[in-house]
C-alpha cells in the first residue's frame, strides 16, 4: 500500500466478498414473506380496517420485537450500511424494496414507514452536505424518474408519497442544474 491510498472498510470488504447489502435485503424480504404467510394463518376477517392499520404496533411475528420495531432495525441497519460506505443499494434492491413496502405491503403503514425511511435518508437542510447520503447519483435519478414520478400521478398518491416527490423534485433539480436557489 503505498502513502495516500486508504484501507477498504470493513463494510466495502464485506459486500465485495459476500454482498453483505443483498443479504440484508434479502432477509427483508424474506421478513415480508413470511409475515404475508402468518397474515395468512390467522382469521383477519372480523378486523376492521382502523385495526388493521394499527395491528403492526403490537404484533409479534418472529423473534421478540414487534413487527414495526422489526421492520426499523432492517431499514437502519441497511441505511447504516450505505452511510458513507462506498457500498451501494443498487437498483434492484431499491426496485425489490419498492414492491415489498409500498406495492404490496402487508400492513398500510409499512408504506408511510418506506417512503418516510427514502424521504429521511438525506442530511439535515442546515448541514453543509447536499440532500441524500446513502443513495448515488444514479439510484437519486432512478428513484425520482421510475419510482416515484408515476407512482405520485396515481390519484390515490398519500402525502408522504407527494412529500418525497417533492424533495426528490428540488433535489434532482438542483443536481441537474436546473435550479440554483432552491
Amino acid at each position: 500500500m503505498q502513502y495516500g491510498d486508504e484501507e477498504p472498510n470493513l463494510i466495502f470488504i464485506l459486500q465485495q466478498r459476500i454482498q453483505y447489502v443483498d443479504k440484508v435485503v434479502e432477509i427483508l424480504r424474506n421478513y415480508h414473506d413470511l409475515v404475508k404467510q402468518k397474515m395468512k394463518a390467522v382469521d383477519l376477517q372480523h378486523f376492521t380496517d382502523s385495526e388493521m392499520n394499527g395491528a403492526d404496533d403490537k404484533q409479534v411475528y418472529t423473534g421478540t420485537f414487534t413487527h414495526e420495531k422489526t421492520l426499523k432495525i432492517l431499514l437502519n441497519q441497511i441505511k447504516f450500511l450505505l452511510s458513507g460506505s462506498g457500498v451501494q443499494l443498487g437498483v434492484e434492491n431499491i426496485k425489490l424494496m419498492w414492491r415489498l413496502f409500498v406495492d404490496e405491503p402487508n400492513y398500510v403503514k409499512e408504506q408511510s414507514m418506506f417512503i418516510k425511511w427514502i424521504n429521511r435518508s438525506k442530511a439535515d437542510h442546515n448541514s453543509q452536505k447536499l440532500f441524500f447520503d446513502i443513495f448515488t447519483q444514479d439510484e437519486k435519478r432512478y428513484i425520482f424518474l421510475q419510482v416515484l414520478c408515476p407512482s405520485v400521478a396515481n390519484p390515490e398518491a398519500n402525502i408522504n408519497l407527494t412529500k418525497c416527490f417533492s424533495t426528490y423534485f428540488l433535489m434532482i433539480n438542483k443536481l441537474e442544474g436546473a435550479l440554483k436557489n432552491a
